[in-house]
């Protein structure tokens, strides 16, 4: 299986792929981290074109328009989801990337952390964030994101999408050609379901940026969704929060993170939000549980987890 990079990979596990750098508090450390699908279409995420060869536009544009201390990429095995995605899974994974970003991270002055992910990569950072919000070991990470980039991610259900119906597209774009048993789709949405609510209660912390599909209009053609197999709808692939951006693109799910220039409009839409969110998302690292407690208080949120490892 290969990486981004054409790079050939046999493990699951955190790549650093530019860096590090002089670390100071206003570098930033991204990490990105691919979508289901084939080997391909893993192959080919975050590409551009750079002096008409292709590379990734997260090493090749991104630091030149912002001071990356580092830059990584988390990939995974899409085969461990052949007969469905399941929380235990996800939840694996999560907690692999948490003990291997820690492990990358400058023991002092870590920068802002900045991820970006397409569908299920979504997922898993949301479980990241979860776990790293309940467990003290991780609130350098919880406490130092300070964006979030999607690429149609689920979400949230709609009229006109389930969570049936949203696993069930994932297993499709995931590129096996085959029938999935009603059982896979069952225990995938059951994952979506619940990942999806436990991230809610903490949603509102962080800047987003969600990325869908959206048919360019022209005055002879009207607006419609999507084709089920190609993405999700904006309903669906959106967070609904004060802080987030929302930005439709005219292409494919498999294209929706690819830019081929650096003058792409959603990839200067991408660093200048970046720019904008200088520091830390939140400020509990420093100072424990009752700083976080004080921050959902005057953010007017109703409902506070318990901050406990699990």
């Amino acid at each position: 299986m290969f990486n981004f990079l054409g790079e050939l990979f046999t493990v699951d596990g955190l790549r650093l792929i530019r860096g590090p750098q002089i670390s100071n508090s206003s570098a930033y450390n991204v990490i990105a981290i691919h979508g289901i699908g084939d080997i391909e279409a893993q192959g080919l995420s975050w590409t551009c074109e750079r002096d008409k060869d292709q590379a990734s536009w997260l090493t090749s544009f991104l630091p030149d328009h912002i001071h990356c201390y580092s830059v990584m990429a988390f990939n995974y095995h899409c085969e461990r989801f052949d007969e469905g995605i399941s929380i235990a899974d996800l939840r694996k994974l999560a907690n692999m990337l948490l003990d291997q970003l820690l492990s990358l991270l400058p023991k002092e002055n870590a920068g802002p952390i900045v991820f970006i992910a397409q569908d299920i990569g979504g997922l898993i950072v949301k479980e990241v964030l979860s776990i790293a919000m309940r467990c003290s070991k991780y609130h350098l990470v919880a406490g130092n994101t300070s964006l979030l980039v999607f690429f149609n991610t689920p979400h949230r259900v709609s009229n006109s999408r389930s969570w049936e119906s949203i696993a069930n597209w994932l297993l499709i774009i995931s590129g096996r050609d085959r029938s999935y048993n009603t059982s896979w789709i069952i225990k995938t949405s059951d994952t979506l379901k619940r990942i999806n609510e436990a991230f809610d209660t903490y949603k509102y912390v962080y800047l987003a940026i969600n990325i869908y599909y959206q048919q360019a209009s022209t005055c002879s053609e009207p607006v419609t969704d999507p084709p089920m197999w190609q993405a999700l709808d904006p309903y669906s692939s959106t967070m609904n929060t004060p802080k987030e951006l929302r930005i439709g693109r005219d292409a494919p799910h498999s294209e929706l993170p690819k830019f081929s220039k650096d003058d792409d409009e959603t990839f200067k839409l991408i660093y200048e939000r970046l720019r904008q969110s200088k520091g830390p998302g939140i400020t509990f690292v420093s100072y424990g549980y009752s700083a976080l407690v004080a921050l959902y208080i005057s953010m007017d949120i109703p409902e506070l987890s318990p901050l406990i490892c699990s």
